[in-house]
């Protein structure tokens, strides 16, 4: 990460995202911004894209999903330089996180993924289909499964993951206005 801030500020270098707002956008425009650096933002139709612009040489950084990525850094045609999370991933345990790497205090995780059902379920509905995730995310096949992936499950419970979703909006949200990012 040293490496890459200090060419960024003796060079300019971009990076590729699957379209503004989106968060490999803000992902970039956050490092960008904790670096003190300017990366220049390469908007794609979409995250395929993206990734082959980074692949083919067109642009310098891209900040993929991890899913996405692994199988391009275990094949040799990516490089991971840092993980965006606050831990190192269990599937990619040798690289380390970006603000291990030389950017303390970066971290921008959006690896959640989440059920929604509509605002008027009742209750009863939606904690019965908690405790069946909750036991589905705790196959050894399933774990394997999003583990290798990149994705780490947590089972969170409605209550803490609405907790998680309005702090992360509220994040993404200093984000967009830190860094301007205008709506198109």
């Amino acid at each position: 990460m040293k490496e890459v801030i200090a060419l960024a500020k003796e060079k300019a270098l971009s990076y590729s995202s699957a379209g503004i707002g989106n968060g490999q956008h803000l992902a970039g425009e956050l490092f960008s911004l904790k670096a003190g650096i300017h990366l220049l933002h390469v908007p794609y139709k979409g995250g395929g894209p993206a990734l082959n612009a980074v692949l083919g040489g067109e642009v310098n950084l891209h900040f993929p999903a991890a899913i996405v990525a692994i199988p391009h850094v275990k094949g040799g045609r990516l490089r991971a330089l840092g993980f965006t999370g606050a831990s190192r991933l269990a599937s990619l345990p040798d690289v380390p996180t970006i603000a291990e790497g030389g950017l303390p205090g970066f971290i921008y995780d959006t690896g959640w993924h989440a059920w929604f059902a509509p605002a008027k379920t009742p209750a009863a509905i939606v904690n019965k289909l908690h405790t069946e995730i909750r036991k589905a995310i705790q196959e050894p096949k399933l774990q394997e499964f999003f583990i290798s992936g990149g994705y780490e499950p947590a089972g969170n419970t409605p209550a803490e993951f609405q907790k998680i979703l309005r702090a992360d909006i509220k994040r993404y949200a200093e984000i967009v206005r830190a860094a301007k990012i205008e709506a198109q």
